[in-house]
């Protein structure tokens, strides 16, 4: 038996398919794209809506805060 490339596998498979169901596996590929786009996207707009500029500057200010009520006053 002779070796195979991952790419001969695959065209031996598409070549003993009918081209409908290629095609339907195709758009079914297609259809995955678009909702992982999809979601990429709602995901990068939702980080997007966070104050991620702030966020250093506010830990800082609570550390201090933090501090400052710990420590004791004579």
């Amino acid at each position: 038996m002779t070796k195979q490339t991952v790419v001969d596998w695959l065209v031996s498979r598409i070549n003993r398919t009918s081209y409908d169901k290629v095609a339907e596996l195709i758009e079914q590929a297609r259809q995955l794209e678009y909702q992982q786009r999809i979601t990429d996207y709602n995901m990068g707009y939702n980080d997007a809506k966070c104050n991620h500029i702030n966020d250093a500057e506010n830990y800082i200010n609570e550390q201090k805060y933090l501090n400052d009520e710990n420590t004791t006053h004579i």
